[in-house]
């Protein structure tokens, strides 16, 4: 099903809304290949799969949930439509209640959004470059900024593309890992039952960048007290959340921020067994 957006869309953003629903859907080999609702730039009858444009893809059964999320269009876009599809996938998909909404930012917040976020480059370099000077080789130093460039990274991805990055790296981990749990269970028989368990790809990221951090800021100097970095590290998960504010489909989680800070205690207790182990040895 596909209805043209009867409107004026260069260089404008739409918010797409729908409460969506899918029954035993069987996805396919590729990673679209699902029940999905979109939002499809064309340029001269072409469309542009390179721009976000994903609202949902289900597969499996899901119950009744209200989808919604900004998308921008290019100023090149020559037709927008929106798409609802079932690509070489079998099952139900329910569509209830969808709408498309010119959404517009005014000056202000505009301005806000822009001081804000080099605002929060500041804070980081602030926070951060201080603890790159003094003892500790260029390679730890390099794997520090590098670290740090991932919290950055991650944490100013738009929503839409967080979301299709997930689904596609998750999808790629169901493939590897679908074989040998096929097997485990096939070798166990009726003697165990399976429980399966969704994890959260993006969860994941942040509990072991924030160890990792924790664990090299420890590394390059083990004699800095670990309260301070510790309150340096919630400093940062706090103020990368309320970045998600501003940026494109995302909004702040308090729960984003305990992770992090598990991840950072995490990270800090190995740097200290490593450090501890060191001295033993000597």
């Amino acid at each position: 099903m596909s209805q043209k957006v009867q409107a004026d869309v260069k260089g404008k953003k739409f918010r797409l809304r729908a409460t969506l629903a899918s029954k035993n859907v069987i996805p396919g080999e590729k990673t679209w290949d699902k029940a999905r609702l979109l939002l499809v730039q064309y340029f001269d009858g072409k469309p542009q799969w390179k721009f976000p444009h994903a609202l949902a893809a289900l597969a499996g059964t899901h119950g009744r949930q209200v989808y919604n999320e900004v998308f921008s269009i290019s100023p090149e876009c020559s037709e927008l439509r929106v798409v609802a599809e079932m690509s070489r996938c079998r099952g139900e998909f329910f569509i209830k209640n969808l709408g498309l909404y010119e959404v517009e930012e005014t000056t202000i917040y505009t301005w806000v959004k822009w001081l804000v976020r080099a605002a929060w480059i500041l804070f980081i370099f602030v926070l951060l470059v201080p603890g790159l000077k003094g003892s500790g080789s260029t390679l730890l130093k390099t794997f520090i900024v590098l670290t740090v460039l991932g919290v950055v990274i991650g944490t100013t991805l738009p929503g839409q593309v967080k979301k299709e990055l997930k689904e596609d790296i998750t999808q790629k981990i169901e493939t590897y890992t679908a074989p040998v749990m096929t097997k485990a269970k096939e070798y166990a028989g009726d003697t165990t039952k399976y429980v399966s368990v969704k994890l959260d790809i993006t969860k994941i990221a942040h509990f072991c960048l924030f160890a990792l951090l924790a664990f090299l800021l420890l590394l390059k100097d083990s004699s800095r007290s670990t309260r301070l970095i510790l309150l340096d590290l919630f400093m940062l998960a706090c103020a990368t959340e309320c970045m998600q504010f501003y940026i494109d489909g995302r909004s702040p989680l308090v729960t984003d921020v305990v992770i992090d800070m598990a991840g950072s205690v995490v990270g800090m207790v190995a740097g200290k067994y490593l450090f501890n182990g060191r001295l033993t040895a000597h």
